[in-house]
């Protein structure tokens, strides 16, 4: 129990809310809030607070902006800030096309996906309800097709519903933008549509509610939950309330003591994450003698949440579902664990990737980055058939990969860990370009390889033909990881040998080692071009092009290019300097 003021809260781990719900299947619906949103790059509310704060205040041109956000829009009241902000920024109609343009284009994400897995398999109820104004919840069950899903989105739909039934719902107590019935003002908040209060009354019959990624700060939320608790029916949440309280990210370890749970939770709770009134309702439980349970939980992201939801079950065949629509991040952990790293490791190499993808993003990187593809210089074998170019520009762009002419196969090079992780760098960027979905399944199948090995994947949404996933890297169980010129000569050559194989007439490569490894630039094109010319010298009728990319030329200038070539390639090819754009029709950076 946390003492928060003058208040004792219940508090709990996260695993004796999944106990209750494993061994109470079907007794407890989700209650979906904001939170749970995120995952999904949805702007919070209070990052939707402060953008339109600055789109009105650039209008308003207050002498004190502080001040003017004070009187205009309670900046200061919590339970007031986001409903003012909407009221103020315009009528229904243009606050339905704001939320429209907010999440246009934004898929589900994998919590939205486990809430469907978890509802259809009938360990949660079949009915979720949720305050979200998008449509992710339903759009995941849509793009599953394993059960039907009805939207319940106002008054009018709520004789749509049915207790039992094999259909799933999402009860959508502020409406939704589709619809035109979007509460989101203060004065469209106070209370909950009088036959959805009562759907959500039947809903908690012989039930309970597990919250997650709600703060609690709607005034019609409160109101609602209140109804509940004094409901004269017995059977109104029988089997209590959880409510979850984001603690932050994932953390290592999979329990969490009774101890650790109450400091983390209950400095959340001190800080405001949720609202008072939620404190206030929790404590009305207990002082009314509900011997129900009702306590707050750690979570550490609502995808972390379903996540070990779903592995708890045993379930073999839902948790196999479920790694179908892992995130990025969450397959990376899970192949670094698979591969045997301990949550310390998996999290000092997130870490390293992390500090290169920033330093990548950095304002002067992004100035210096070339805006086409630009082609500095080619190298013709004189007794074989091989040909290499190396020019600047992005390898993931359409404008890049489009200029093979011709009707001829195409790969394009991923450099990558014996983890086959995607972890940073040109890998993680082909995986954007790719489909995350398409390629991270392929690569769900290889969890790991052997250190100079090669996968091959499908291109996915790039224009190539293949991926060719080059474990050039070698990655330690402490997470450390290392790279040298002959491990990218030794993988490349093997890549050279399986692009024949597979008929493969041009590959696109980048600096491999030279991005999240470190290496220097130049040594990474000198194994590449010892790799291109023993290629060659085995089988020098092959006829192929090696397309070596760099990023930017202030990684290595066009003489510098020159004097590698030279160097390493020397007689047995011509090497002749070029200034030439490489025009596409795709032109897409």
């Amino acid at each position: 129990m946390a003492k928060i003021g003058d208040r004792h809260i219940e508090v709990t781990p996260d695993y004796e809310v999944i106990r209750a719900i494993i061994d109470h299947q079907c007794s407890y619906a989700a209650w979906i809030g904001a939170g749970a949103s995120v995952e999904a790059k949805i702007k919070t509310g209070r990052q939707i607070c402060d953008e339109l704060r600055k789109e009105m205040a650039s209008y308003a041109h207050p002498k004190d902006e502080d001040a003017w956000a004070e009187e205009q829009l309670n900046w200061s009241d919590l339970k007031r800030r986001y409903s003012t902000c909407l009221k103020r920024y315009g009528s229904a109609e243009q606050r339905v096309r704001y939320f429209r343009q907010l999440i246009k284009g934004l898929p589900p994400a994998f919590s939205h996906h486990a809430l469907a897995l978890l509802m259809q398999s009938g360990v949660l109820a079949r009915t979720c309800l949720t305050t979200n104004f998008d449509k992710l919840i339903e759009i995941a069950f849509a793009q599953q097709g394993n059960s039907e899903c009805q939207a319940i989105r106002g008054d009018e739909e709520a004789g749509l519903w049915r207790q039992e039934d094999d259909k799933c719902y999402v009860v959508k107590l502020h409406g939704d933008y589709d619809t035109h019935n979007l509460l989101n003002t203060t004065d469209e908040t106070v209370r909950i549509p009088d036959l959805l209060a009562r759907l959500t009354g039947d809903v908690a019959k012989q039930r309970g509610f597990v919250i997650v990624g709600s703060s609690g700060y709607e005034e019609s939320v409160i109101r609602l939950l209140n109804d509940l608790v004094d409901s004269d029916d017995p059977t109104t949440l029988t089997m209590g309330l959880y409510w979850g309280v984001n603690v932050g990210d994932a953390q290592t370890a999979e329990s969490i003591s009774q101890d650790d749970a109450e400091k983390l939770v209950g400095a959340k709770l001190r800080a405001g994450s949720v609202s008072q009134e939620v404190l206030d309702l929790m404590n009305v439980m207990r002082e009314r003698g509900r011997q129900v349970p009702r306590a707050f939980f750690p979570v550490f992201g609502a995808r972390e949440f379903f996540r070990r939801l779903i592995k708890a079950t045993a379930n073999k065949a839902l948790i196999g579902r479920m790694s179908r629509y892992f995130d990025y991040e969450m397959r990376l952990r899970l192949n670094l664990s698979r591969g045997g790293l301990t949550p310390e490791a998996i999290q000092k190499r997130l870490t390293k990737l992390a500090g290169k993808a920033s330093e990548r993003n950095s304002p002067a990187k992004l100035l210096t980055r070339s805006l086409s593809p630009t082609k500095v210089w080619t190298a013709t074998g004189k007794t074989c058939a091989m040909q290499a170019e190396i020019a600047y520009g992005d390898i993931t762009s359409r404008s890049m990969m489009g200029t093979s002419e011709g009707e001829v196969r195409q790969a394009v090079i991923s450099p990558e860990d014996t983890m086959i992780s995607a972890g940073g760098g040109v890998a993680l960027a082909l995986l954007h370009k790719a489909g995350q979905q398409i390629v991270l399944n392929e690569l769900s199948k290889f969890p790991h390889v052997n250190h100079r090995d090669v996968v091959v994947t499908s291109g996915g949404e790039l224009p190539v033909n293949y991926i060719f996933h080059c474990a050039a890297t070698a990655l330690d169980s402490d997470g450390k990881s290392s790279i040298t010129p002959a491990d990218i000569e030794a993988t490349l050559g093997t890549a050279l040998h399986l692009a024949t194989e597979l008929g493969v007439g041009c590959i696109f490569l980048p600096l491999i080692g030279a991005g999240t490894e470190g290496m220097d630039p130049g040594e990474s094109l000198d194994a590449i071009l010892r790799a291109l010319k023993a290629f060659a010298a085995s089988a020098p009728a092959c006829r192929m092009a090696l397309r070596i990319v760099i990023r930017e030329e202030g990684t290595l200038t066009r003489r510098e290019v020159g004097a590698h070539l030279a160097a390493v390639l020397g007689p047995d090819f011509e090497c002749v300097p070029a200034l030439a754009e490489m025009s596409s029709a795709a032109g897409e950076m």
